[in-house]
């Protein structure tokens, strides 16, 4: 499509109204040919920590394997070399050197022959900044550039859905009008959720999946929230998890908050709250289920949601605090789900979430909320997750036999396995998921002067008396463990102060059901 601008605003044109009709009856022709059931985000449990350790080992055999292999080759190479260089020396400096330097590039050429496999990115970079061996994207012309390496296919190889999948997400920076866009959404949904378009790349050709993430979707949907319209929000919401299903999606995502975040601009950095807004404002705990990658990036949205409080900006951090406020409890349910997956999952970023709860349950105490973030439940299971820890470095050293959980859940129920499994995955500290301390990071022009949360953890670090979770644990884990734990100790102190019966109650039925369950 070409751009195109109404020359009146009051009304619209005979070309606007047939541009919305064209992509109106093009839903309803993609939604008569496809299936009618949608697909429901799968789940994405954690890897058992065994398997991943026996791949682990099989992919360390195979490197070695591989590096004796050139070992072999090179040592091979260099032994038939002809030793003809040095008697051609007497034609003269020049011809030895350009004989000794033909037989190098002869043993060159066939590592770079290969042109169907995908290059890896660190070799685009280079050979981007070398003039005759410049790489740039150009999908017509067969190459597409992702952060999986550089892919070398036809757009007309492909299967006539993935084509068709190509072309509305082209569309979708071209179009202007508010209600072609919705139906262009629409066409996508179907594409995405009863067509299967993502599954289907992801089997047939890995960089395009890749690309299409990158490039296109993710971008366009993170734009399209800022326009503040709720009805392409709902549409947005599943097209965006089913994306981070995927690592290039989740990828995409990250990178992009980190961006915004982080950037220097005011107004760029009060545009992303209000697109991690947008996306909670829609979300409920059923939606993500048990997917880690999903999980994973939507806590890190909200704790650079909550960072934005602290902003040095007051129209970033008052924007900040009143839109959270606008949650609801489903919202915040949501959020607690990704914070505790992570909370157990990466010991790194325990600290990190305990601090931005805290301030977050401050907050919210202070305007007099009656939303609930935190509940007795959550703090059992944080503790027992402790516990286990400390338990499985002692079972590791011989002095404990098997581990148990101080919530009293039967050891040999589904639930107790899963959470025995995550705690290892968690121990183990594998890269299969990205730590979020490794990436909030707030610049000096955005700090506030005045923060008084790491001040009081540090005055009450040395307050806090070790109870009985404290005496189990390691040498190793000592510090880490000791600091998660006085943390958390502290935030379950800020939620007792608050003197609320009928919540205590409630949370008290609710775990009293969840333990009998498990037995």
């Amino acid at each position: 499509t070409r751009r195109h601008r109404c020359r009146t605003s009051a009304s619209q044109c005979s070309f606007c109204e047939e541009y919305i009709l064209w992509f109106s009856i093009a839903q309803d022709i993609l939604k008569y040919i496809s299936p009618r059931d949608e697909i429901k985000l799968p789940e994405l449990e954690l890897p058992n920590i065994n398997e991943l350790k026996q791949q682990q080992l099989k992919q360390q055999q195979q490197l070695l394997q591989q590096q004796q292999q050139q070992t072999l080759l090179q040592s091979a190479r260099s032994s038939s070399k002809p030793k003809f260089t040095i008697e051609m020396s007497s034609g003269g400096d020049n011809q030895s050197t350009s004989s000794s330097l033909s037989l190098n590039n002869e043993e060159e050429v066939p590592a770079n022959m290969n042109t169907i496999a995908p290059v890896p990115a660190a070799a685009v970079a280079a050979a981007s900044t070398t003039p005759e061996l410049k790489v740039e994207n150009n999908p017509d012309a067969g190459i597409w550039i992702t952060s999986q390496g550089v892919f070398y296919f036809k757009l007309n190889t492909l299967h006539i859905h993935l084509q068709f999948f190509y072309s509305v997400l082209k569309e979708l920076d071209r179009i202007i009008d508010i209600d072609a866009l919705y139906y262009l959404l629409c066409c996508l949904k179907l594409l995405i959720l009863n067509d299967e378009c993502l599954e289907t790349a992801a089997k047939d050709n890995r960089g395009f999946l890749s690309y299409c993430l990158e490039k296109l979707l993710v971008p366009h949907i993170w734009k399209i929230f800022a326009l503040g319209h709720g009805h392409l929000n709902e549409c947005c919401v599943p097209l965006l998890l089913h994306a981070l299903n995927y690592e290039p999606g989740k990828t995409a995502l990250w990178n992009i908050l980190e961006r915004d975040f982080s950037s220097a601009h005011w107004k760029v950095r009060s545009s992303a709250g209000t697109r991690v807004i947008a996306l909670y404002s829609l979300l409920k705990p059923k939606l993500i289920k048990n997917n880690y990658n999903v999980l994973s990036v939507l806590a890190y949205a909200f704790l650079n949601l909550i960072t934005s409080i602290e902003d040095v900006e007051p129209t970033v951090s008052q924007k900040a605090m009143c839109s959270l406020e606008t949650l609801g409890d489903a919202s915040f349910k949501t959020v607690m789900c990704a914070l505790e997956f992570q909370f157990d999952t990466v010991i790194n970023d325990r600290s990190i979430i305990l601090h931005r709860l805290s301030k977050l349950y401050t907050i919210l105490l202070r305007n007099n909320s009656t939303i609930k973030i935190l509940s007795w439940e959550f703090f059992l299971n944080r503790f027992d997750t402790l516990s286990i820890e400390s338990q499985i470095s002692m079972e590791e050293s011989g002095e404990l036999i098997s581990p148990q959980s101080i919530g009293g859940f039967n050891t040999e129920s589904e639930h107790f396995i899963r959470k025995l499994n995550q705690i290892r995955f968690a121990m183990a500290k594998t890269d299969s998921i990205k730590p979020i301390s490794s990436s909030i990071r707030v610049p000096s022009h955005q700090r506030r002067t005045t923060t008084t949360v790491p001040r009081q953890t540090n005055v009450t670090s040395d307050k806090v008396e070790t109870d009985s979770i404290g005496s189990f644990l390691s040498p190793e884990t000592e510090n880490s463990d000791r600091s998660t734990l006085q943390l958390l100790v502290n935030l379950l102190m800020k939620f007792m102060m608050k003197d609320d019966q009928n919540q205590v109650n409630d949370d008290r039925i609710m775990l009293k059901q969840q333990v009998t369950s498990n037995i």
